[in-house]
């Protein structure tokens, strides 16, 4: 499996987002954090990046996720840095976003890692991690 993973400071930055949009929704449904907050992709990650850019926390069934956009010369890739699930993996009820949330976002990342990722051992576990640099 192979990921994107963002800078430090940006990490703590979506686990600070994530923590207080849990605490949100807290009397509405509950959640559980999901870690790490990469994102994550079956498919090779090329390097040659023009942007890469994290958008508005969204919903999608039972998960709330960051959509985060790669784009390249000629293309663009979709992924996913999911942070929560509900416990009883039901839906996950609509919300609306406070202002400051919305003011936070996009956040557009200029470096980060490109690895491999492999999961055992209840684990994460890097390797062959490159460091890429938008411009």
């Amino acid at each position: 499996m192979k990921a994107l993973i963002p800078h430090k400071d940006t990490l703590f930055f979506l686990a600070d987002m994530q923590k207080h949009l849990i605490s949100f929704l807290q009397g509405k449904v509950f959640l559980y954090p999901l870690f790490p907050l990469f994102a994550f992709s079956e498919k090779e990650i090329p390097l040659g990046m023009t942007s890469c850019t994290i958008e508005v926390p969204v919903r999608q069934k039972e998960f709330l996720f960051f959509p985060v956009k790669v784009e390249y010369e000629s293309s663009v890739l979709n992924l996913q840095i999911k942070f929560a699930r509900t416990a009883d993996n039901g839906p996950v009820p609509d919300f609306s976003l406070s202002e400051e949330i919305k003011n936070a976002f996009p956040k557009r990342e200029r470096i980060f890692r490109i690895a491999d990722i492999v999961y055992e051992n209840n684990t994460w576990q890097v390797f062959n991690d490159k460091w890429c640099k938008v411009k």
